[in-house]
């Protein structure tokens, strides 16, 4: 057994991105450690609203192109002139639009804080905030070029590696040597962070403004292709965030903070579905267009064998040592016990499912997954809705784990009747191909 696995390319390939997806879980839990143990839960409250802002209005900057691109690139991944001209195009169209709305959210910042989340403290922390939707739409876009070369390994030290070890240290070094104690330092440590980062992982692509390369993919045929991509990440990333940003509206900067720690918590499990996904993606687009459905069928057996068998170790020690993590952030966290068990069931589903958006969005079906998604999302809201001013971050975390269980099962099921795919692993399955 342990011979096939170490000669699955997919296993090979996705363990060195499993250790810097953990290296990037431990590296993110060491910040909010770091925020809380300084600054208290309620700061990691405001910081996580922060990053809903940031997260979710780069999905806007973006407009999908960056996964364009990334799919227009791994079917041209050995035209380097093609790459840097698609790095180009997609550059010029996020710098533009992620800038619009970047000075938008800053100029609007006090309404923001003051009418949508009734907290008029926001508003230093919001306007801050806006100033990082700019850098962190370049990075995601930076990141997936790497992805679409096979340089998975720099994918996932930009996207994920730096964003909080850079932080982290700015964060050490300004209240240990430099005696900074302001609320407002972990938001601007993690701006920088993102400008730095965004800097070292352009310096690869920056030829492409140098040089004239030729590109027959028009505008149009990326902003195609984009749109409906959009609509799916956007969906999917506001469905990531939305519980955060209805807790920020209805309840308090501590159990927002509560909430988001406890969240992160529950999402380990999915690090070896984050790890798989990071090599599929370009995978996957290389063979559909090639029309090779049975190797792709294979690669897909073998992806949701590996993220199955490697994810459910994690569930069963979060369910065991559970209290010992939520004591390592904040003693209180125990009190909330049940809001983990609701979350991890919906990423049980999820782990279930295997690499469902990727292998939509890669195979042309970006519109379809697109609309599961705007129903999933419409779906979360009104739960959301529903349930938190009732019970809290009990009611958003059973909204969310309701909406993720929803739209992983749409997806799996179209897979399956329209495309006679199976995302899933299941045990006739028997052999690691």
């Amino acid at each position: 057994m342990l011979s096939k696995f170490k000669n699955n390319e997919i296993f090979n390939k996705s363990f060195y991105g499993l250790i810097f997806k953990v290296l990037s879980i431990i590296l993110n839990y060491s910040f909010i450690y770091t925020v809380t143990k300084i600054y208290g839960v309620e700061s990691w409250g405001v910081m996580a609203l922060c990053l809903a802002v940031i997260n979710i209005f780069s999905v806007f900057g973006k407009l999908g192109v960056d996964v364009a691109i990334l799919k227009f690139a791994s079917i041209h991944n050995d035209n380097r002139i093609k790459i840097l001209g698609l790095y180009k195009k997609g550059a010029v169209f996020i710098t533009f639009f992620s800038l619009v709305i970047s000075l938008l959210i800053f100029f609007y910042s006090k309404e923001i804080s003051t009418h949508f989340f009734n907290k008029p403290t926001l508003h230093p922390y919001i306007k801050i905030a806006s100033l990082g939707i700019f850098p962190y739409a370049m990075l995601l876009l930076n990141s997936q070029m790497y992805r679409a070369i096979g340089k998975t390994n720099y994918f996932f030290i930009f996207s994920e590696i730096f964003k909080f070890l850079i932080p982290i240290t700015l964060i050490l070094i300004s209240y240990f040597i430099f005696e900074l104690n302001q609320g407002l330092l972990p938001i601007y440590c993690f701006i920088a962070a993102l400008y730095i980062t965004m800097f070292i992982s352009g310096l690869s692509w920056m030829k492409a403004f140098f040089l004239k390369p030729i590109i027959d993919i028009s505008y149009k045929q990326i902003l195609s292709t984009a749109f409906p991509l959009f609509l799916g990440a956007s969906s999917l990333l506001i469905m990531t965030w939305v519980d955060t940003l209805m807790l920020g509206v209805y309840r308090s900067e501590t159990e927002i903070g509560t909430y988001n720690i406890i969240a992160k918590i529950s999402q380990v499990p999915t690090i070896v579905l984050v790890a798989v996904n990071g090599i599929l993606a370009p995978k996957i687009a290389n063979l559909y267009n090639k029309g090779k459905i049975n190797d792709l069928q294979s690669v897909i057996t073998n992806a949701s064998k590996l993220i199955l068998i490697g994810s459910a170790p994690i569930f069963a020690l979060l369910l065991v040592f559970h209290k010992f993590l939520f004591s390592f952030f904040d003693s209180s966290l125990i009190e909330s016990n049940s809001v983990l068990f609701y979350l991890l069931v919906g990423q049980l589903f999820n782990v279930f499912a295997g690499s469902v958006a990727i292998i939509l969005q890669m195979i042309g079906k970006q519109k379809i997954f697109s609309r599961i998604m705007l129903i999933a999302l419409v779906i979360n809201i009104l739960l959301n809705f529903l349930l938190i001013k009732p019970f809290g971050i009990n009611g958003a975390a059973i909204a969310t784990s309701l909406s993720l269980i929803i739209w992983n099962v749409s997806c799996v099921v179209y897979l399956k009747l329209k495309l006679n795919l199976k995302s899933f692993y299941h045990p006739s399955n028997r052999k690691l191909s």
